[in-house]
This record gives C-alpha cells, structure tokens and sequence, in this order.
C-alpha cells in the first residue's frame, strides 16, 4: 500500500436533499440533530441553506402572466408594429426579467442559462419562486403601461 493509498479519505455516499419546515421546537432539534450528525468534507463541502418557505407558483400566476403578455401582444406597438405573444415573451425575458432572480428553492441565481453552443437563453419562469415570479409579472404590466396598454380590470376571469 502506497502512502497516498494510506492517507486518502474514504468517499461518502451523496447526501439527500432534505426540508425541515420548522413550526415547533420539536422540528427545531430535529434540523439542528442532522446538522450535527452531517460529516465535514473539505473537498465535497455540504450546503446549509435557511430561509422562509417558498410557496409553489400556481397555474392562475402563470396565465396572468400570459393574459398580461396577450393584453401587450394585441395592443403594443414598437419599432412601429406588432408582435405576437411568444415574440413578446422572449422579448420580456431578454430584457425586462431582473438579472438575478430567485429559484423555488430559494436560490438566487442568474436568469441566463447557456446552452450546448455557448449562446445563452434566458431561465424558464416555471422555475421561479412564486415571490419572484409576481415582481416579475409587476415588471410586464409595468412595461406594457409604458407602451400605452390598457389591461383588464380583473385578472382573475381569464
């Protein structure tokens, strides 16, 4: 056995995704047991994050967003014309989405994804929290008042 062969560290099995939604002292001591039991690995380091539960984006989010896209689709004009919802939406993406956004998970991350040839393509909405996907749809109806749009009144009967 050679000296490196003596010295390496035994690999440790990948550590699962876990989440702890806290709401009693039991969960509390239950999260800080699997913390202290975790092993510490300097070459593959294990990550801790903490923060408020990120609620679930719904369907009604989602087709607000395209209502809002559809309202700017029938009744924007830039470059002296009009474009349809998927031009609007790309558009909207490229350049209106904020820089960093916020994941599910809580994660804050770069909205630019790049893809197999190195170009990059902008990160899909089905992905962002709920929170950051309505500041994002805030941004659309903001943008499309710029244009002059007249949304709907109530959002809700679409």
């Amino acid at each position: 056995m050679t000296q490196s062969q003596a010295t390496a560290r035994p690999k440790r099995n990948p550590i699962a995704k876990i989440v702890v939604l806290i709401r009693s002292e039991q969960q509390k001591e239950l999260l800080a047991s699997k913390i202290s039991n975790l092993p510490v690995d300097e070459d593959r380091p294990i990550q801790i994050v903490i923060s408020e539960q990120t609620k679930a984006r719904g369907l009604d989010q989602n087709g607000l967003m395209w209502l809002r896209i559809g309202e700017i689709a029938e009744q924007g004009w830039i470059n002296n014309r009009q474009y349809d919802k998927d031009c609007w939406h790309e558009y909207l993406g490229k350049n209106e989405m904020p820089e960093e956004v916020e994941l599910k998970d809580g994660t804050i991350r770069s909205k630019w994804v790049e893809q197999i040839d190195g170009s990059m393509k902008v990160i899909s909405t089905t992905l962002l929290s709920a929170r950051c996907f309505a500041e994002y749809v805030t941004i659309i109806e903001a943008f499309g008042c710029s244009l002059g749009v007249m949304f709907s009144a109530n959002p809700r009967e679409f």
